[in-house]
């Protein structure tokens, strides 16, 4: 295999056609720049320098066209090198991210990748929506290197989490419904005789919790409790004037027809979204994303 030394010499005796003056500006004894492109010639089984007296020299036509290539071949090495060293430097790679739809609204999702891709233009990023049980699966078997997820007790083992950003919870109610027509905040106990609209999720802590926790506030015991899929479904319906239900409040930046937010007494409650990630990870495009999280925590 031949030496990109040996290349470098090459090239530079073929620019100056002077074993000499080559060796002087590549500051290298001449000796050793002779016998590494003697021993270039001799790996080759050719000829590429004519030699003449005091140095001189000029190109044999295998050394013409074995030039062309040299060149060809040090600037791929130049490339390499300069793309491994961007690569360490987490300038280069791939990302592949997790959240859930809450994090995309409450604006976690944007203000990260939007302050990420000042400094790491050059890294493609990769987004899937999915549920948090789902994204902590996909991180731990590497399908996934980080996910914006609500906050957990406990986290898989080999997962870490950083908090990211905390809201409120928000009641909300059709835009004609009496509560809402006062402007002020809503007591649970006034909940009773309403229609409960409760999203469901495939998973057992996170938002499920505080709907579950939300649910057992309620005195008496609502005798209407209405479950749907999602928190989409859910808001379309108390749009509908179905019923009422409890969101965070970054879904209050969805222009929802005919749906308004109150807050809750004696129901203040904080959601924190977190970014789940691999606590080994040594990506460095993935922990300089990961630090930008963490920098941008609200």
């Amino acid at each position: 295999m031949l030496d990109t030394r040996q290349l470098r010499y090459f090239v530079a005796v073929a620019d100056d056609l002077h074993f000499t003056k080559a060796a002087d500006r590549l500051h290298v004894a001449q000796s050793s720049l002779s016998t590494q492109v003697n021993q270039l010639e001799a790996q080759l089984g050719a000829r590429l320098l004519a030699r003449r007296k005091r140095s001189a020299v000029s190109l044999t036509d295998a050394g013409v066209l074995f030039l062309v290539e040299a060149r060809r071949a040090l600037e791929q090495v130049e490339r390499a090198e300069a793309v491994g060293r961007r690569a360490g430097r987490g300038e280069l790679g791939h990302i592949a991210i997790g959240y859930t739809p809450s994090a995309a609204l409450s604006g976690a999702l944007s203000s990260v990748i939007r302050t990420y891709r000042v400094q790491n233009s050059d890294v493609a990023l990769h987004l899937a929506e999915m549920e948090s049980p789902e994204q902590l699966a996909a991180i731990i078997e590497g399908r996934l290197d980080v996910g914006f997820i609500r906050s957990l007790k406990d986290y898989p083992d080999g997962v870490s989490a950083s908090v990211i950003r905390q809201e409120r919870l928000l009641l909300a109610l059709p835009a004609d419904h009496h509560l809402a027509d006062k402007g002020e905040a809503v007591e649970v106990g006034v909940l009773s005789d309403e229609i409960l609209i409760v999203p469901q999720f495939d998973e057992y802590e996170g938002f499920l919790y505080y709907v579950a926790e939300f649910v057992a506030a309620v005195r008496p015991t609502p005798e209407h409790v209405y479950p749907v899929r999602g928190i989409p479904t859910a808001l379309s319906l108390v749009g509908a004037g179905v019923g009422v239900a409890l969101v965070s409040e970054s879904w209050r930046s969805l222009a929802m027809a005919n749906v308004v937010y109150r807050e809750i007494v004696d129901f203040e409650r904080i959601v924190i979204v977190v970014l789940a990630h691999r606590t080994r990870e040594r990506a460095p495009a993935v922990l300089a994303f990961v630090e930008t999280c963490k920098g941008l925590r609200a």
